[in-house]
C-alpha cells in the first residue's frame, strides 16, 4: 500500500472586501433601477387605463373623468419570497368600496332575467318616461385591457432603466431572450 502525502494549498485574494462592497453597490443600483423602471412602466399602464375609461361614452356622451381621476399607482413596490417585484396600478380597495360602478364597468353585469338578454322597459325618471334595459350592462374592460395593450412597453421601460444603470458600470445591454 502506497502512502500518499496530503497536499495543502492556500489561496489569498487581496481586495475581496472591496469587490464585495462594489457588488453590493451594483446590486443596490440595479434594485433602484428596477424600482425606477417599474414606476415608469406603471405610469404607462395608468395612462392607458385612463385613456380607455375616458374613451367609454356615458349618458352625456363623454368618458368618465371621475373614474379616470381615481386610477392610481401605489407608492410602494413589494417583493415576495421568490424575488418577484410588484406594483399596484388601478383602483384601490377604498375607491372600489366608494365607487362600485368601477367594477360594474370593468366586468359588466348580467341581466335580471337571463344572461345577456336585454328587454327594455319603460320607467318614469324625474317625471319623464324613459325606456331602459332591464339591468344588463356590457363589460368595458379598461384596467385589464390597458395591461394587455401596454405590457410590452411597460416591460421595456424596466429593461431600459436597468440598461441605463448597468451602462454606468460598463456592462452591455440587458437581454431577457425576447429579442
Amino acid at each position: 500500500m502506497k502512502n500518499y502525502n496530503a497536499v495543502q494549498t492556500g489561496l489569498a485574494i487581496y481586495g475581496m472586501q472591496e469587490l464585495l462592497d462594489s457588488l453590493d453597490y451594483v446590486d443596490k443600483s440595479v434594485q433602484r433601477a428596477v424600482k425606477t423602471g417599474m414606476y415608469a412602466g406603471a405610469k404607462i399602464i395608468q395612462n392607458e387605463q385612463k385613456r380607455l375609461i375616458l374613451a367609454r361614452p356615458n349618458k352625456k356622451g363623454t368618458g368618465s373623468s371621475k373614474l379616470a381621476n381615481l386610477i392610481k399607482i401605489s407608492h410602494t413596490i413589494t417583493k415576495d419570497k421568490y424575488g418577484t417585484y410588484r406594483i399596484f396600478v388601478g383602483y384601490s380597495k377604498e375607491v372600489l368600496n366608494q365607487h362600485p360602478e368601477a367594477l360594474v364597468i370593468e366586468f359588466g353585469r348580467p341581466s335580471l332575467y337571463r344572461k345577456n338578454v336585454s328587454f327594455t322597459i319603460e320607467q318614469v325618471r324625474n317625471g319623464e318616461k324613459v325606456e331602459v334595459v332591464n339591468g344588463y350592462i356590457p363589460e368595458y374592460s379598461h384596467i385589464r385591457r390597458a395591461w394587455d395593450n401596454k405590457v410590452k412597453e411597460a416591460t421595456q421601460a424596466v429593461i431600459d432603466s436597468i440598461d441605463k444603470e448597468l451602462k454606468h458600470f460598463g456592462h452591455n445591454d440587458v437581454n431577457f431572450g425576447g429579442n
